[in-house]
């Protein structure tokens, strides 16, 4: 079955000094989630998949109880697993992850390996298109290993606007990520 995948990259958050994985919205990303529910996309989608964070979950809610979408939760759409800690130089740490030489952190492999199963098993289980909720580097790492290698995954990730929308079809991106408002 073929379907298409909006990918919502979480609204922006609050860093508090818990472990980025446990982190909230913003008062920003409040707003953005609400702009988000107004997109005109919502039309075409028949369910919603999340990573379990709660700035992925609350960024998507809205759209949800607007559109009266359901939400299935997926661990495999979390984030690259890295250490709980403050990263002072984190496009610099980024970086070093997409140059595949960051020890401590989840490889560039296995982020790309797990996405990829995950999205398979959504493409099995959809019943049509579908929006998929997660985060910058994890979605960043999928999405270039779909352009063959021509799209660099750290120019990917920086292009990786919070809230930012792109269209998959058939395995291909249609469109970059962008503000919802300009997603069809």
């Amino acid at each position: 079955m073929s379907a298409t995948f909006y990918v919502v990259r979480h609204a922006r958050t609050a860093p508090d000094g818990r472990p980025s994985r446990e982190w909230q919205l913003s008062e920003e990303g409040e707003r953005q989630a609400r702009e988000l529910a107004l997109a005109t996309f919502w039309e075409r989608v028949h369910a919603i998949y999340s990573s379990p964070e709660p700035k992925a979950v609350a960024t998507i809610s809205p759209a949800a109880a607007r559109h009266r979408l359901p939400v299935v939760t997926l661990g495999c759409l979390r984030e690259v697993r890295r250490p709980a800690r403050w990263i002072p130089d984190y496009e610099a740490e980024v970086r070093c992850f997409f140059e595949g030489a960051h020890e401590g952190w989840e490889s560039l492999a296995d982020t790309r390996t797990r996405m990829r199963s995950c999205l398979e098993r959504i493409l099995e289980e959809a019943a049509g298109d579908v929006a998929v909720c997660g985060h910058g580097l994890s979605l960043a790492a999928w999405m270039s290993s779909l352009s063959g290698g021509q799209q660099d995954p750290f120019d990917l990730w920086r292009s990786v606007g919070f809230c930012g929308v792109a269209v998959v079809r058939d395995g291909r991106v249609v469109t970059g990520f962008v503000c919802p408002r300009q997603v069809y």
